[in-house]
């Protein structure tokens, strides 16, 4: 599609707006994940608002968790760098991502082996319910196949 001309999007469209800011705010202190080392995953699937990433692209996403910090990049630019929570006790389990901004993101999670399947609504919605993404619902759901060292 063409490159889009004005700093703009609407629902259905494809494309994606995000506004950026540094924040010199103090770190929150969030529980981290038992392991110290850095996981890396490769993007298997990615479906926003009911509308699937195209094939050819997957390859070029990557989250890197190290510690309870994540950061998600497509094609090396980071799209999404925050601390997080889980709650492995909940069904389905939960994951809170704390922006740079300080605004949080809620999300649920499933793993399966060297997959992990995430599903997060836009900052400051309610949490998903269900691991599906339909159109104008601002779902993302999207499915890592961890990269082994």
């Amino acid at each position: 599609k063409a490159r889009p001309k004005k700093f703009a999007t609407k629902p259905g469209s494809g494309n994606a707006l995000e506004t950026l800011s540094r924040s010199a705010a103090a770190p929150v202190a969030v529980a981290a994940p038992a392991a110290a080392d850095a996981q890396e995953w490769v993007m298997a699937s990615h479906i926003a608002s009911g509308k699937p990433l195209e094939e050819n692209y997957l390859p070029y996403g990557k989250r890197v968790v190290q510690g309870n910090e994540v950061t998600v990049t497509m094609a090396g630019q980071v799209m999404v760098k925050a601390q997080f929570t889980v709650d492995r006790t909940k069904r389905p389990m939960t994951i809170d991502y704390i922006l740079k901004n300080g605004k949080k993101q809620f999300g649920i999670y499933e793993e399966a082996g060297e997959t992990i399947t995430v599903n997060f609504t836009a900052p400051g919605k309610p949490r998903p319910t269900n691991f599906t993404s339909n159109k104008g619902d601002g779902h993302t759901l999207t499915v890592w196949k961890q990269i082994k060292p």
